[in-house]
């Protein structure tokens, strides 16, 4: 501060010297008096900018460090408030757990047997249908031209590799109506 007061006083002093004589060198030595004040307030104003910028960092910082621990504050209060309940929770479940392993229930069959079996059951029908099924639907094409397929199938059957004649009269008298 004792600098910039004693270059304004140079540049008044060296200001009213050139407007007082019109001397050239007042009017340069009174100019670079003004630039070095101009410098010298740069200077200032920078440092100012400066710290605005880190009063602003540092006021951005505070406020998120300020909101984490009031955060972690209102946790502690909630737990403080809870802690009753905690307590309490733990102290049931700690005494259900002792009087479980104190005396287990009893450990009841978890499958049902006769699931089992009625799958099995299921199973077995099914193999022994499968060779039946099989067998007839092999066999029932041999059989179309037997006489007892005529007469399971009645008017209907017709010999094999021809499925577009009509062995069945045509009035339904006939069939039996």
């Amino acid at each position: 501060m004792d600098n910039f007061n004693k270059l304004l006083d140079q540049y008044k002093t060296q200001y009213l010297k050139f407007l007082n004589s019109g001397d050239d060198s007042a009017k340069t030595a009174y100019q670079k008096a003004y630039e070095a004040i101009e410098s010298l307030l740069s200077e200032k104003q920078q440092a100012v900018l400066s710290e605005k910028r880190n009063l602003a960092h540092f006021t951005k910082s505070y406020q998120q460090s300020n909101q984490d621990l009031q955060d972690v504050s209102s946790g502690a209060e909630d737990l403080m408030r809870n802690a009753q309940d905690i307590h309490d929770d733990y102290k049931t479940a700690k005494n259900r757990y002792d009087d479980w392993t104190a005396n287990p229930p009893p450990i009841e069959n978890q499958i049902d047997v006769s699931v089992g079996y009625a799958i099995l059951l299921r199973i077995g029908i099914l193999l022994i249908l499968l060779p039946v099924l099989l067998y007839a639907g092999y066999k029932v094409p041999d059989l179309a031209g037997s006489s007892f397929t005529r007469s399971l199938l009645g008017p209907y059957s017709g010999t094999p590799g021809s499925p577009y004649i009509r062995n069945f009269p045509s009035t339904p008298r006939a069939w039996g109506w």
